[in-house]
Parts: structure tokens; C-alpha cells; sequence
């Protein structure tokens, strides 16, 4: 996992490198596409790295947090919900399962997101800029609720949870303790968020049997991340909402826009009758 400072940096350093190719003047579609495709990885890289920073500023103290993680669970309670026990317990009889659950926890969110902002800026190109204003969006977003900090259920002491990533040594947040910050960023679940934007996107854009890999990485994604114990159900709603939001943003704000422009627009003068 990069830090937020080594990916900040690198967001820099590609968005430099962008600039510096563009002065250069590609000729040709491809040099054009090559030089776009660089910032690209640079504003992609530099969103991650506002992710990481914003769960390493999530209250330096853990002061809250378990007690808002176990608010959390009496809400579900109250929904009839909170059955992430039952969903642990299809996992961590079987170790092969349980260690593919967490490493798909690990990699499957950033690098799956990244695969497919790539297939979609160099085979629906069109495409593009809606998906990454979908992205900016929720990921800005859950970087603001995430100053609020959250315990995930397997730091909830006495609630019965494993740490499955602990149990077999693939934990990448060190060791198991509610103190260490950049673990109380748990509501909403950003690998949710993406996985959600990546579901209805690459339906939108390839409805078919790209659009059901997508679907499948959000279901798949969902059950890792409370199965693992890393985030509750309300974590991964909390998600969808957020992408819901960002969605009606992008269709009728700039709706509004026009609606409002063309209302202020002069009407055209009318014509004078014509002298005889």
C-alpha cells in the first residue's frame, strides 16, 4: 500500500511529466492520447493519495471511534441487518477462501479501479470525463466523512470478530490496534464506492459481459469487506449513497445551468416590417 506522501508525490511528478510532454507538441493521435493518458495517472494517483492522507488525519486519537462502530451495529440491528458474524462465519472455516478474501481486499480496489479508468479512457474515450467526474466525487466525499473516525468491526473488542488478515500475517495496517489511525476510516467503505462506480459504469458503457465483470466485482467486493471484518453493511450503503448523489449531481446541476442561461438569454429583436 503506497502512503499518501509517496503517492502524492508520484501524482505530482506525472502531472509535471504531462505538462513538460505537452510543451513538447506531439504530433499524432497517439502522441496526443500517450500525453493525456499521463495526467490522467497523475489526477487518479493524486485522488488516492487524498484517501490515504484523509485515514491517517482521521482523529490522530481514537477517541469515538469504537463507540460509533458499535452505533453503527444497533442501527443495523434495528434494520435487521447485522448478520456480519453469520457472513464471517461462511469464510473463516476454510483458510484458502479466508486468505483469498484478503487479498482481494488488499488489491483488488485501487488496482481495480485502475484497470478500468484505463479501459475506459483508451476504449470509450467519450466516456471519460463523466466516469472521472464520478470518481472525484465520491471520493471527495468519503474523504470528508472519513475526519470522522469510525473503529471496522474487527477492532470492536468483545463483539466476537476475527481479524482474518491478522490471523494469517496479511494485515497491511500493522498491528491490530485501535490506535493506529489510518484503520478508523471504515464508514462509508471507499473499495464499496469505487466498486459501486465501476458496476454501473461499465454497465452504462458496455452493457453485456463487461458490465456483468463489473457487477460481479461489486458483489464480490461487498461480501469481502464485511466477511473480513474490515467494514459493516452501512458502510458499503453509505457507498452506494454517495454514488447516487454524485450521479443526480452530474445530470441536473449542469441541467440547471442551461435551463437558467437560456432564461437569461435576450430574446431575438423582432424583425421590422419592410418599407414599401
Amino acid at each position: 500500500m503506497l502512503g499518501w506522501q509517496i503517492a502524492a508525490v508520484g501524482a505530482l511528478c506525472l502531472l509535471l511529466a504531462s505538462g513538460l510532454t505537452l510543451l513538447l507538441r506531439p504530433k499524432g493521435r497517439v502522441g496526443r492520447v500517450a500525453v493525456a493518458a499521463i495526467g490522467e495517472a497523475g489526477v487518479v494517483l493524486g485522488l488516492f493519495a487524498a484517501w490515504q492522507l484523509a485515514g491517517t488525519l482521521a482523529h490522530r486519537s481514537a477517541a469515538g471511534a469504537v463507540g460509533r462502530g458499535n452505533r453503527l451495529l444497533s442501527i443495523e440491528a434495528a434494520m435487521h441487518i447485522a448478520n456480519e458474524h453469520h457472513i464471517q462465519n461462511l469464510i473463516t472455516p476454510h483458510a484458502l477462501f479466508t486468505q483469498m478474501c484478503n487479498a482481494y481486499y488488499v488489491y483488488g480496489h485501487f488496482n481495480g479501479l485502475i484497470l478500468f479508468l484505463a479501459w475506459v479512457f483508451f476504449a470509450h474515450r467519450r466516456h471519460y470525463p463523466s466516469v472521472r467526474l464520478t470518481v472525484i466525487l465520491v471520493t471527495a466525499a468519503s474523504f470528508v466523512l472519513h475526519l470522522i473516525a469510525v473503529a471496522p468491526p474487527r477492532l470492536l473488542a468483545g463483539e466476537g470478530f476475527v481479524d482474518t488478515a491478522v490471523q494469517y500475517g496479511q494485515s497491511v495496517y500493522g498491528p491490530t490496534t485501535v490506535e493506529v489511525a489510518d484503520q478508523l476510516s471504515a464508514f462509508p467503505s471507499v473499495h464499496v464506492a469505487w466498486a459501486a462506480i465501476i458496476a454501473y459504469w461499465a454497465w452504462r458503457v458496455s452493457p453485456g459481459r463487461w458490465g456483468w465483470v463489473g457487477i460481479a466485482h461489486f458483489v464480490a467486493t461487498s461480501f469481502v469487506v464485511v466477511a473480513t471484518a474490515n467494514h459493516y453493511w452501512l458502510d458499503g450503503i453509505a457507498a452506494v449513497g454517495l454514488l447516487v448523489l454524485a450521479l443526480l449531481l452530474q445530470t441536473y446541476v449542469p441541467a440547471m445551468f442551461r435551463t437558467s442561461r437560456s432564461r437569461a438569454a435576450p430574446a431575438p429583436a423582432a424583425e421590422e416590417p419592410a418599407l414599401v
